[in-house]
């Protein structure tokens, strides 16, 4: 019943593949586009941060392929502002003129700068892996592109693919230029999925506790009656049962009637649950059998069994191998190991609308309903109000899994350090999840 708490959640961060940044369709979906050009495709903050020259080892990088990777950045980031962790603007998209709610930027276009950075030479560092082991893409993957880029003629799209490619990416993109990006996309994955089958998990990587539980429901904020009538039922539980088979049967009924807000085993990683309960699911000595009332200041009384050590699934274990080669990367972009900069200046973005336009930013959204059980926003139809959402529509045809999620893993810190708003939890499968993982 419970989700993988972390997988959904890289993936939902992702660059081009991101359902951030797409709407879940497989087919490209015209769009009204006869007053649109690429220059308003945006609104009217983006133009000012494409268009940089950027170096990877002394070789310039393709402007077309940054540009590529930075409006995709754009979209995630705006995705997020439409669900209210980021600030946006009446325009529909991320508001980076606004001052960035941490200390490490002074704006949400100097945050945005740092986030698309990251994606674009996390993928270049990828791909010099890919080719030092003289890894390539395969015919497959070729004839998945060739059929891609076929969706986006005028049959499809009312559009030639140049003139579709470069309404949404600029004008440098041209059919030749996006087969170039993609090509060097999915060599990234063919490298990162190849580390992903050779990593050797260790014991401690591949067994976790299982936890039974039963949850009182007392969120913070609940009052004292609340408090002490949940403890006193959690503890009534416990009494009952004579052993842990005991608390599924009675944890049930007591679910079925309406006082349990949730009776489940769990999986417990460790880092992905509230503090409360990790600490109790890894104390030391624990045995097989043992049952206890926990209290948990973010979700109320949890009646808690051990059930003993189970191996992961091998869909759960992936993130592991990913974060493990996240690590790697990330280590070296802050030793400088690689040379990656730009000589370019970018100009803090204006205001949208001026000093005659108060309402230009708009405030967060504080619909519960916006997180998902992972904690991921989820994408909206009409997420970006001009149609830029359409983006990459095609792009959801084609794609491995490695690549996608470790992309994620490199950017999620940003993400998950420095949201400006904070969501309710809106079922139980978020219940004992950290709130850092929302």
């Amino acid at each position: 019943m419970f989700i993988k708490k972390l997988t959904a959640t890289i993936i939902s961060a992702v660059i081009m593949l991101s359902p951030m940044s797409v709407i879940a369709d497989e087919t490209v979906t015209p769009t009204n586009t006869s007053q649109q050009s690429f220059e308003t495709m945006y609104g009217s903050q983006l133009m000012s941060f494409l268009n940089h020259q950027y170096y990877f080892e002394g070789e310039a990088i393709p402007v077309y392929e940054s540009n590529f990777y930075f409006i995709n950045a754009f979209l995630d980031l705006t995705q997020y502002a439409y669900y209210g962790y980021y600030p946006s603007t009446t325009q529909g998209f991320i508001d980076l003129s606004s001052a960035y709610t941490g200390d490490e930027y002074a704006t949400f276009g100097d945050y945005y700068v740092a986030y698309a950075e990251n994606i674009v030479e996390s993928t270049y560092i990828i791909c010099e892996k890919a080719e030092a082991l003289g890894l390539t893409i395969s015919d497959e993957t070729n004839a998945d592109i060739d059929a891609m880029i076929a969706q986006m003629g005028p049959d499809q799209t009312g559009m030639s693919v140049d003139d579709y490619l470069q309404l949404y990416y600029g004008p440098g993109m041209t059919e030749a230029a996006f087969r170039d990006t993609l090509s060097r996309y999915y060599l990234a994955d063919v490298y990162s999925q190849k580390y992903c089958d050779e990593y050797e998990f260790s014991d401690d990587e591949k067994y976790v506790p299982n936890i039974r539980y039963a949850l009182f429901y007392a969120p913070q904020g609940s009052d004292d009656a609340t408090l002490q009538a949940q403890e006193a039922a959690a503890n009534d539980l416990l009494a009952s049962c004579t052993d842990i088979a005991d608390l599924q049967t009675k944890a049930n009924e007591l679910y079925n009637a309406g006082t349990v807000y949730e009776a489940n085993d769990i999986l417990v990683p460790k880092g992905k649950m509230v503090p409360s309960f990790e600490e109790w699911a890894y104390g030391e000595g624990r045995t097989e059998g043992e049952m206890a009332v926990i209290k948990s200041d973010e979700y109320g009384y949890f009646v808690v069994g051990y059930l003993g050590l189970e191996e992961q699934s091998a869909e759960e274990l992936e993130p592991i191998a990913l974060e493990a080669l996240s690590s790697g990367i990330s280590e070296e972009i802050e030793s400088g190991a690689y040379e990656f900069y730009t000589n370019d200046t970018y100009v803090p973005a204006s205001a949208v609308g001026g000093d005659d336009s108060p309402a230009a930013t708009l405030p967060s959204v504080t619909d519960p309903q916006a997180t998902a059980a992972s904690g991921e926003t989820q994408p909206a139809a009409n997420g970006v109000t001009n149609g830029a959402n359409t983006i990459v529509i095609v792009l959801a045809t084609l794609g491995g899994v490695a690549i996608v999620a470790l992309v994620g893993v490199l950017i999620y810190s940003f993400v998950k350090a420095n949201k400006s708003a904070k969501k309710e939890p809106k079922n139980t499968e978020e219940k004992i999840t950290k709130e850092d993982e929302e």
